[in-house]
């Protein structure tokens, strides 16, 4: 199982899964992390919005990528 979820403002905005097994459900390449598999747009609003990054995985890890396309006002949040 590898799963994720995304939230923008405590809202879903995004939900998908790339499975290793069965082989029919990896995504390409061969069920590994690419920023052509799992691609989207976050509808983010004007001003401060909060983006939660929801993973599952019993198959050896997950990654997320975020690749902004500026990073210009934007600031990840401490622990």
């Amino acid at each position: 199982m590898r799963e994720v979820w995304v939230f923008v403002n405590g809202k879903q905005v995004y939900a998908d899964k790339n499975m290793y097994m069965p082989a029919s459900a990896r995504k390409n390449p061969d069920g590994r992390l690419a920023l052509t598999n799992g691609s989207f747009d976050l509808p983010l609003n004007a001003g401060s919005n909060e983006i939660a990054i929801a993973v599952a995985s019993n198959f050896y890890g997950i990654g997320v990528i975020l690749r902004p396309d500026s990073v210009e006002g934007l600031k990840f949040a401490g622990k």
